[in-house]
């Protein structure tokens, strides 16, 4: 059974026992209505941390509306580790430092030989006590090494997927351990609900560009959340609106949730040093200059807000840290095109989810929805989807013009064509004129894993080598190759005129139903506040300033490495970062020239360049395994002497 999350269930019972000596983790969701549901929910055994099913039945009673937005609590005053963001690396991040420690699987063995061979040298230390230099130094020469430059990261997708571009759907080779007493201090911070991004994706009607085994956490894998909500089989690529509940799901589902503190935005991110020597202590002991011990015993200060309450009040909140790790990822800030007169008006968004605003109708409609949003046969057609709130367009429409030749763009001209909106399209293609342009990502979907990519680039592309030069029948489609705009405005009659230049110096106007301009996201780091900012982010002069904080995807490269065999190909990202160095193995910022002992602060996920989830992971066991060799130590002669 599937229970809506708009509402929660005030009170239930159990009318059929589960087996014993198990417990029920959590409902996936909750009820609206009363009555009595019959259905699987998911049990974890006391006596092993495995997943499985029961049947069950439910009695629901009077239940009450709660669609308001849940809010925030306020974050603990110190910890040991602050993570500052809730998306999938901050969440697997928390589920190591919970005390969940990786070994390795040696009743599987791993298909990688060499891999196999390293890490049965030691098969009962677990991987973050191991030399993961030594582990990961033959990874660079593997095919995944094409998608990810970071050898931790390529470690934890192995062995989470191992072999998965060519023979998808094997077993993890991990084998994990709950050891919580070994756990560490920590708080995960976000400024939405728990997934981050996905978060936002709640309502989206989309597919994932990845498939569903490469969007698992350890130990309540996709799968096993889809058989806890769903009675249908799952498709291969899952909706992106599933995927973004899936992880809300996960963190209690595997116990790790008092963690978590969303709705809680970060406006500082200060050294304790700086701190102290602008007098701020949180014990109050700074006296005739003199700093406080208690205090100096962290590296950072974080502040920021907490919304909470009925009516969504701001509470400011101040914590210590030893060590803080970033995990905001590059999806702060909205790209613009800058020079063009009038991209601040009303009509023009910057943000897909205003584009793809979906009917916020609480009910289940992945149950409704067809397996494919484009039919296997890839032609122009699409179902239609539930009617946008933010949208009043239709076929008798003006156009709705998008820019931008990415991922984002084209989500927003399919959404817009299955309403039946014509679209105008500008997007970059190389030609005579502008051979340096690079090609649209788009141009790596095969038609027969994204469908509906690869129709839309075919049409892009016939545009761009003059194939179709005037509007084709009734595709409501027109592809305006390396045009710019040039000014937006109303007219005196009211309707939305966007002034543009085509490839070749020609001027016209044209009346359109909306503006979407989709052309990448900025990184947002002005929380980090003076060393804290010199740790991490590099000068100009370190970094192209032509591409600094831009996030770009690379050209397509053909001749992938990916077995021609394969039922998948995966879409390659390059990050333009404006990042100090970041050290490969632990993830902890370094800086050219060390002038005293620093704290540790940590980038990981996008940040580094690993934008999918199979690779985000790697960070958070890179932090694990120095923290290890850092707080470890001393928690180690802790337990010695008390065992003395």
């Amino acid at each position: 059974f599937f229970f809506s999350s708009c509402t929660r269930i005030s009170s239930f019972r159990l009318t059929s026992e589960c087996p014993s000596g198990n417990t029920i983790v959590n409902l996936i969701h909750s009820a609206e209505c009363s009555g009595t549901f019959h259905g699987r929910i998911a049990v974890r055994g006391l006596s092993s941390s495995s997943f499985f099913m029961t049947p069950i039945a439910l009695h629901i009673d009077a239940a009450h509306n709660t669609s308001q937005p849940r809010l925030g609590s306020l974050p603990p005053t110190e910890v040991q580790v602050a993570v500052i963001g809730n998306g999938p690396a901050g969440i697997f991040t928390s589920y190591l430092l919970h005390g969940n420690y990786p070994y390795y699987d040696t009743s599987n063995p791993h298909p990688d030989n060499i891999l196999h061979a390293k890490l049965s040298e030691r098969p009962n230390v677990s991987i973050v006590h191991q030399d993961l230099l030594h582990l990961t130094e033959h990874l660079v020469y593997t095919p995944q090494a094409a998608r990810s430059s970071n050898p931790v990261s390529l470690l934890v997708d192995t062995m989470f997927h191992p072999n998965t571009d060519a023979d998808p759907g094997q077993l993890s080779r991990f084998s994990w351990r709950s050891e919580p007493w070994k756990g560490y201090s920590h708080a995960v911070l976000g400024k939405g609900e728990i997934g981050g991004a996905w978060a936002e994706m709640k309502n989206s009607d989309e597919r994932t560009v990845s498939y569903a085994e490469n969007m698992d956490l350890p130990k309540f894998t996709y799968a096993d959340w889809w058989s806890a909500t769903h009675i249908t089989t799952p498709s291969d690529r899952p909706f992106r609106s599933d995927v973004a509940h899936y992880y809300q799901d996960y963190v209690h589902a595997v116990g790790i949730a008092d963690a978590f503190h969303p709705h809680t935005e970060v406006t500082h991110v200060i050294t304790m040093e700086e701190a102290l020597a602008a007098g701020w202590c949180a014990c109050g002991d700074v006296k005739d200059g003199k700093q406080c011990e208690m205090c100096a015993k962290f590296g950072y200060v974080v502040c920021g807000y907490v919304t909470q309450g009925g009516k969504a009040a701001r509470v400011p909140f101040s914590m210590r840290a030893k060590a803080v790790v970033l995990a905001t990822g590059i999806f702060e800030r909205p790209k613009w095109l800058g020079g063009v007169v009038g991209e601040d008006a009303d009509f023009v968004s910057h943000e897909l989810k205003d584009i793809v605003s979906y009917n916020p109708a609480c009910d289940d409609v992945t149950n409704s929805r067809q397996d494919s949003l484009v039919p296997s046969t890839a032609n122009w057609t699409y179902p239609t989807p539930p009617a946008s709130p933010r949208l009043s367009l239709s076929a008798a429409s003006d156009p709705y013009l998008i820019v931008g030749s990415g991922l984002s763009a084209a989500d927003a001209i399919i959404h817009l064509r299955a309403q039946g909106v014509p679209v105008l399209h500008i997007f970059h293609h190389p030609t005579s004129r502008n051979p340096h342009y690079s090609m649209s990502p788009l141009a790596a979907c095969s038609r027969s894993v994204y469908p509906e990519y690869a129709a839309l680039y075919r049409r892009m592309k016939r545009y761009a080598t003059g194939m179709s030069r005037a509007k084709e029948d009734d595709s409501g489609y027109e592809g305006l190759v390396n045009a710019r705009m040039v000014e937006l405005k109303r007219a005196k009659d009211g309707r939305k005129m966007v002034t543009m230049q085509d490839e070749e110096g020609r001027v016209f106007s044209q009346a359109v139903g909306g503006v979407g301009i989709l052309i990448g996201r900025k990184i947002d780091m002005g929380f980090l506040k003076g060393q804290a900012q010199e740790q991490i982010l590099a000068s100009r002069e370190e970094t192209n300033e032509e591409e600094n904080n831009d996030v770009r995807m690379a050209e397509l490269v053909h001749n992938s490495t990916i077995s021609p065999s394969s039922r998948r190909l995966s879409l390659d990202f390059t990050i333009s970062s404006p990042l100090r160095k970041v050290d490969p193995y632990s993830f902890r910022a370094v800086r050219p020239v060390k002038q005293r002992k620093e704290p540790r602060l940590y980038a990981i996920g996008a940040l580094t360049g690993d934008t999918f989830v199979r690779f985000v992971l790697g960070g958070g066991l890179g932090v694990l395994w120095d923290l290890e060799r850092w707080l470890g130590k001393s928690r180690k002669s802790r337990t010695r002497v008390v065992a003395e």
